[in-house]
């Protein structure tokens, strides 16, 4: 193989930065309202928009830290191949406590260049394993500390998918490596480091969806499996019964208590909710970057049209309820689902019409809808 045939097929393996899937940006679907998140966090200036709905990138600049990955809102960054190998052995071995670290930290058993570079999806799927430790160094000095603002939305996003009960118990910060307790190693947990130490690929360690690759989902599809396993080994692998936790103090926070009787934390996903001025007019289901939204129309005869959300495709980007005409999508906040994986339904009054099947009010005089009477009338 010449020196040009083996850089090629290096550089295709050993890809050494994020990729930006423009399908599925917030600013190429649409430039009323611009997205920034990716230029504001990056260090190096990776990340540019010369006018509305364009963005260019400098890949020369990049560091591979990973920061425009887990901040992007729609998910349209993926991962070096690099950084989600990495990621992804280190879900795939994480069997109990784990703990994280940037380079500041002398002990850990994951060190990246800033912790916030982890998708809340990911931490999220570390804690329902155990606890989660993040040494941070002092980030008040370090010539990093303008990257902080993505940890600390990070660990917003799990507080909230976890609720402060379990995130309290299952996630912890620390500034002073010393202060961590010393970890004692069972002789399985010792060669599952050594076998982490070696590189080993994880692909074939962790049972996912077959459809799982390396790109901005991942992470997603990761902590779905997670949660339908994280009930099931809570003892009721069927839907899970949701009731008032004596426990939750006066707040009355919901606790789900599995069929062995142990309280179960009520996992909640960030998406929005459909309102009752929704048309179904549809504008939300084209417009959604993850394809987290369907619409179907009511039995024959019904007069219905039912909007569905698919929370676990939802990445609460928010762009469904910017774009919707007559604020049908109400802004993202957070669902208890149950099962996880359960779409939410809407049912909206309207009929089709009689030559393109768009829904119209049902109480529309007329078997036709606006956009066709007019083109009828230009004929």
């Amino acid at each position: 193989m010449s020196l040009w045939q083996e850089y090629l097929t290096r550089k295709l393996v050993f890809e050494s930065h994020p990729s930006l899937n423009e399908k599925h940006c917030l600013n190429h679907l649409q430039t009323r309202h611009p997205c920034t998140a990716c230029i504001d966090i990056c260090p190096e200036n990776v990340f540019s928009m010369p006018h509305p709905g364009s963005m260019e990138t400098d890949w020369d600049l990049c560091t591979d830290c990973g920061l425009c990955v887990s901040i992007c809102p729609a998910r349209a960054v993926s991962p070096a191949r690099l950084q989600a190998e990495k990621l992804y052995a280190c879900a795939s071995h994480c069997t109990g406590d784990i703990i994280i670290s940037c380079k500041s930290g002398s002990v850990s058993d994951l060190t990246l260049e800033n912790p916030g570079a982890i998708p809340w999806e990911l931490l999220c799927f570390l804690a329902l394993q155990g606890i989660v430790t993040i040494v941070t160094g002092s980030c008040p000095d370090c010539e990093k500390k303008t990257c902080r603002s993505s940890l600390d939305q990070t660990l917003a996003q799990t507080r909230v998918f976890l609720g402060d009960e379990m995130y309290r118990s299952r996630i912890h910060c620390a500034q002073d490596p010393a202060s961590l307790p010393s970890r004692l190693y069972t002789r399985r947990e010792a060669m599952s480091l050594a076998l982490r130490r070696t590189g080993r690929t994880a692909s074939a360690l962790l049972p996912v969806p077959p459809d799982s690759v390396p790109d901005g989902t991942l992470w997603r599809q990761l902590l779905l499996y997670r949660v339908k396993q994280f009930y099931t080994d809570s003892g009721d692998p069927e839907a899970l019964e949701e009731r008032k936790d004596p426990s939750a103090g006066p707040s009355g926070n919901p606790a789900v208590k599995a069929g062995s009787g142990a309280p179960v934390p009520s996992l909640r996903w960030t998406v929005p909710q459909f309102s009752a001025s929704c048309t179904a007019c549809g504008i939300c289901m084209r417009m959604c970057p993850s394809g987290a939204l369907l619409r179907a129309p009511g039995p024959e005869g019904s007069a219905r049209f039912y909007m569905a959300l698919l929370p676990h495709k939802c990445t609460g980007c928010g762009l469904c309820s910017r774009v919707c005409p007559v604020q049908g999508m109400l802004a993202p906040s957070p669902v208890r689902l149950n099962p996880v994986d359960r779409p939410i339904l809407h049912a909206v009054a309207a009929k089709s019409c009689s030559r393109c099947r768009e829904p119209i009010p049902a109480d529309s005089g007329s078997d036709l809808c606006d956009r066709c009477r007019a083109e009828l009338k230009s004929v």
